[in-house]
């Protein structure tokens, strides 16, 4: 369904201290269902009333209006205008202000999957903007859980390694066995490296699953490919030198060209 589409049944009207509603409750694209309150001015309630009035739950709000009546209406006002204009508009502006929150000059401080996990978070902010949803996948569930399991290794084996080193100070007599899987360093030094070099994996670990939870239900790719301004993208990778590879694969640099040469100074408006 979409707006030109909507049935009776898709909408119900509700006054509430002082404001007007419209619940919207209908299945989206691929059949993901789209459940939103928005608050609209008291002209845009009455005439959508007016519209239901009558009507019975399975007819159509709008009479005789389909998308290439709404696109021709709209070229009344300026050339090629149409409904994905607004969209793409939106979707732009919305990454813009997104990434603009970014504190370019602390760039140094952040790793590229961190830079990756913050441009992410705003491309969700425009697919959540244009409702690009999708079903969660039979396996993500199990993918979590094994990628925990990883997790849960790997602040083992700096607990191990901490109490190694104790051991070697004379501090823990104990000599507690750390387990199998850990082999353990023969001095302090080695112990204090492994520390560090497992902590880094522990934070790029930590960073993916926190994406792939985050993105589990929202398509990322399609405002990527159809609605956001590739210079928009190129700047920013540019501006925090996060590489471009990382954010858009070869298809979209491919189908981008003329985006890809755009200087991290471009702001779109």
């Amino acid at each position: 369904m979409g707006c030109c589409s909507l049935r009776v049944e898709h909408v119900v009207l509700e006054k509430k201290d002082g404001n007007f509603v419209i619940n919207f409750d209908f299945l989206g694209k691929d059949s993901i269902r789209y459940l939103n309150s928005v608050a609209v001015i008291e002209t845009v309630y009455e005439a959508v009333e007016g519209f239901c009035k009558g009507k019975k739950p399975d007819e159509q709000i709008f009479d005789k209006l389909d998308p290439s009546t709404l696109n021709e209406y709209f070229k009344e006002f300026m050339e090629d205008l149409s409904a994905k204009v607004f969209r793409t508009f939106n979707a732009s502006q919305t990454l813009q202000v997104e990434l603009d929150k970014f504190d370019a000059t602390k760039k140094d401080s952040y790793s590229q999957d961190m830079l990756m996990k913050y441009y992410n978070d705003a491309n969700r902010a425009v697919a959540v903007l244009c409702n690009h949803q999708r079903a969660e996948g039979k396996g993500h569930e199990e993918a979590m859980q094994k990628m925990k399991g990883m997790k849960d290794d790997m602040e083992k084996q700096v607990k191990a390694y901490k109490r190694h080193i104790q051991v070697l100070q004379g501090e823990d007599p104990s000599g507690r066995d750390p387990g199998p899987d850990v082999k353990l360093p023969k001095d302090v030094m080695g112990c204090k490296k492994k520390i560090a070099e497992t902590r880094l994996r522990l934070d790029k670990h930590n960073t993916a699953m926190s994406m792939k939870e985050d993105n589990k239900t929202v398509a990322l790719g399609t405002s990527k490919m159809n609605y956001m301004d590739p210079r928009i993208t190129v700047a920013w990778c540019k501006k925090v030198d996060l590489a471009i590879e990382k954010v858009f694969p070869r298809t979209i640099r491919t189908k981008f060209p003329w985006a890809m040469h755009f200087p991290s100074t471009y702001e779109f408006k």
